[in-house]
């Protein structure tokens, strides 16, 4: 088993407060005489602000410093999680079985403007992307031992 947590402030003024999370753990250990199982499971999530792309013409003019923001908003949020599950069994001939399933699920969410009040001026021209999808399989396979 593994994890890692990591933050950053950074030196905007609008503070990014970058946070990550990483974290994994592995078995791998025969169940019966036979069978090998391996697992995996991982997870990353991550969250932030973003200053955003800036305008020279407002740093010029002296209405934002170079590391000044106009949309605070602006920032996002990611996280994947992966697992994997694996069974060789081996028969008698030498011979053996694999299976295998796996899993992920990936999210995405993120705000951005980089026309700022171009196109509405009231709100503001913030766009959002975002993603949520998952991604399973299996795969199964037979090995011939050659040297019998």
């Amino acid at each position: 088993m593994a994890g890692e947590y990591f933050f950053k402030k950074g030196f905007f003024e609008n503070p990014d407060n970058l946070n990550r999370l990483n974290l994994f753990a592995k078995y791998h250990g025969a169940i019966a005489e036979n069978q090998l199982l391996t697992f995996q499971v991982s997870n990353f999530t991550s969250f932030w602000n973003a200053s955003g792309q800036i305008p020279e013409r407002a740093v010029a003019n002296g209405s934002i410093s170079r590391f000044g923001s106009i949309d605070n908003s602006e920032g996002g949020k990611t996280s994947r999680l992966n697992a994997n599950l694996m069974l060789t069994t081996r028969i008698h001939t030498g011979d053996y079985f694999k299976n295998q399933l796996f899993f992920s699920h990936y999210k995405f969410d993120l705000i951005s403007n980089f026309t700022f009040l171009k196109n509405d001026t009231v709100n503001g021209d913030e766009i959002n992307q975002v993603e949520d999808r998952n991604i399973y399989g299996y795969k199964g396979s037979f090995h011939c031992e050659k040297n019998k």
